[in-house]
């Protein structure tokens, strides 16, 4: 007897082509059970032919049998055509007509003639050099030496050197748990000189000491550009140097911004993971954490005020308010990180120079919020009548209520002490045509459109940041009709390459995480088999790290940095998330500190399988 199982199968066709599902061993199922799935891949209309699909909500589907017998269905007028065999039934289960459930293996999805991976080969490794990455702006090599075992510290050491020193130790050991420990009792003993040089610092190497110049965040800089190039000279000697005595080394970072983004809400990581990718973004230099908290899948911080946002909305399964989404299985998943959480990350952060930026994600992107706190909700609106871009319905906070400002309010009321950073980022992408259209409460606002509700909205909210001393950050469409105050905002222009150039000659400052270059849930080729999105094209570790700012950015002034973006619903294993986000992310944080002459793509592709992972 065949055990229940799951296929699924593309054809080309009109309209993004047909998607065919199939149940097999269906026919020893009892009478009234249905098929659930999870998938990004849906039909726009409801067309389905073969079975009855009675739930949509995001990736969440719902069928019935027509009739007794093998179950095979087709849907068609698809959200977007397939380019990758991750892009169909990420996760099923049964569901029995006593009302229990079975989780069930699922396929790859397949298809006629699958595209080929076209990856380029990487090129040929260069000459031996320093395993430095990003790299510093200024070498001054005299020779190459052997590696050191470690480093120690004079007795007479500062107490700022002696805080880095331990802060620099934990960060090696957290990386490398089973290497020797570099920040000990080494043969070479580190001096430091105080010097103002803010995130920048000077090295002078000596036969058995080597001279720090630098103070605050530099000193930390300084201490792991020294374990870089001494753990890679001492792990590969062929390929990485050591500088001898005479070298000196100058640096200091291109941008400000240098940031790393995490979704948390479509896939929850524990504390103990985001601790050691906060390592990693200080290996690389990276100096701020942008934690993506809420989104229509998830709400993850603790609001104390509001209890349900996650004991609800932190939630996903059969039965619960919010389905088993995203591959899950019957039983979904849950976690939320409590206040004491965030600010223990903070601080930790922070000792790692890197500040950490929270996200609430508003108006869009509200499911988990609106399905925890009905009383959001328009009681007189159209229920059903707009669907997002990622299949969910009505899931915008409502402009013309009064408990809507009320929610914000005491969120940050509750958030803006624990995140001492001056910009807090409220999100406002993507709201759905159609949003509020049929909302009384949105229409007595008497704003021409959604766009102008958007806007008073985002800069009601914007204002109450601005009066605490705070900037809003917001993803590119918070610019978007009449906009938010140029003067008290940071855009994150993720659309185009063009857009962030538009932005920045109209007045704002922007970040610069184009999706077609940063986003590092995109697939890295075409391959059909490689996993990722690919809504917006494909972007191998090549393009990401020649990318280059400045040439998307009119006024280099209001440049602040560079961001990469990390976006959750493929990465369903550690694996994954590490094949997507390696070495790319690390592209993009040379691309934060170094000035484009100091890259070298040969240079950075051998380094980087070196490079440690999640």
């Amino acid at each position: 007897m065949t055990e229940p199982h799951v296929t699924a199968h593309w054809a080309e066709g009109p309209d993004n082509g047909r998607f065919t599902i199939t149940l097999h061993g269906a026919e020893a199922l009892p009478a009234g059970y249905r098929l659930a799935y999870t998938s990004q891949l849906r039909t726009l209309s409801g067309a389905i032919s073969g079975a009855e699909l009675q739930q949509v909500d995001g990736s969440f589907h719902l069928v019935a049998p027509l009739a007794e017998g093998p179950l095979s269905f087709t849907l068609t007028n698809l959200s977007f055509t397939p380019k990758h065999s991750n892009d169909g039934v990420m996760s099923a289960f049964l569901v029995l007509p006593d009302g229990t459930t079975q989780d069930i293996p699922t396929a790859p999805l397949s298809c006629d003639n699958p595209p080929v991976d076209d990856t380029p080969p990487p090129p040929a490794p260069p000459a031996p050099g320093l395993g430095l990455s990003p790299m510093p702006a200024e070498i001054a090599l005299t020779g190459t030496a052997a590696a050191p075992a470690g480093f120690s510290l004079p007795p007479n050491a500062s107490a700022a050197l002696r805080a880095a020193f331990a802060t620099a130790a934990t960060l090696f050991a957290t990386l490398f748990p089973d290497q020797p420990q570099l920040f000990g009792a080494g043969p070479v003993q580190l001096c430091h000189v105080p010097e103002d040089m803010g995130e920048g610092y000077r090295l002078a190497f000596q036969a058995d000491a080597v001279t720090i110049h630098a103070s605050g965040p530099g000193l930390l800089y300084a201490l792991i550009t020294l374990a870089q190039a001494t753990h890679h000279a001492r792990q590969n000697p062929a390929l990485f140097t050591y500088p001898a005595a005479g070298s000196t080394i100058a640096d200091s970072p291109r941008f400000q911004w240098r940031g790393a983004h995490l979704d948390v809400a479509r896939r929850f990581y524990p504390m103990d993971d985001l601790r050691r990718f906060l390592a990693i973004m200080a290996w690389h230099k990276l100096n701020r954490f942008h934690w993506h908290l809420t989104d229509d899948e998830a709400w993850r911080i603790e609001i104390r005020a509001f209890p349900a946002l996650t004991e609800t909305g932190a939630t996903r399964g059969w039965g619960q308010a919010m389905p088993p989404l995203l591959g899950d299985g019957a039983a979904g998943q849950s976690g939320h990180y409590s206040q004491a959480d965030a600010a223990a990350l903070v601080a930790e952060a922070a000792a790692l120079g890197i500040e950490v930026i929270p996200e609430i994600d508003i108006p869009a992107h509200s499911t988990a919020a609106l399905r925890a706190l009905p009383h959001l909700i328009d009681p007189d609106e159209t229920p059903d009548s707009y669907i997002s871009v990622h299949g969910f319905k009505n899931n915008a906070l409502n402009p013309g209520l009064p408990a809507t400002l009320d929610f914000v309010n005491t969120v940050l009321d509750e958030l803006l002490p624990i995140f001492p950073a001056r910009v807090f980022h409220l999100g406002g992408d993507e709201v759905a045509r159609g949003a509020w259209d049929s909302s009384p409460a949105a229409r007595r606002l008497n704003l021409p459109g959604n766009s102008a509700i958007q806007s008073a909205f985002m800069r009601r909210c914007q204002a109450r940041l601005a009066a605490e001393g705070r900037i809003m950050g917001g993803w590119d469409e918070c610019a978007e009709g009449d906009g938010v105050a140029a003067e008290d905002a940071l855009i994150f222009a993720w659309q185009s390459a063009d857009l962030a150039k538009m932005l920045s000659n109209v007045g704002y400052n922007v970040t610069f995480a184009p999706a077609t270059a940063y986003y590092l849930d995109i697939a890295q080729s075409h391959g059909w088999h490689e996993p990722g999105a690919s809504w917006a094209g494909m972007t191998p570790v090549q393009a990401t790290y020649e990318t280059e700012p400045s040439d998307w950015v009119g006024q280099a002034e209001k440049l602040a940095g560079v961001q990469a973006c990390i976006w959750s619903e493929t990465l369903a294993s550690k694996a994954i998330f590490d094949h997507q986000v390696f070495p790319r992310l690390c592209a993009v944080a040379e691309t934060g500190w170094s000035q484009p002459g100091a890259r070298h793509w040969p240079r950075f592709a051998a380094l980087s399988a070196h490079f440690p992972r999640l």
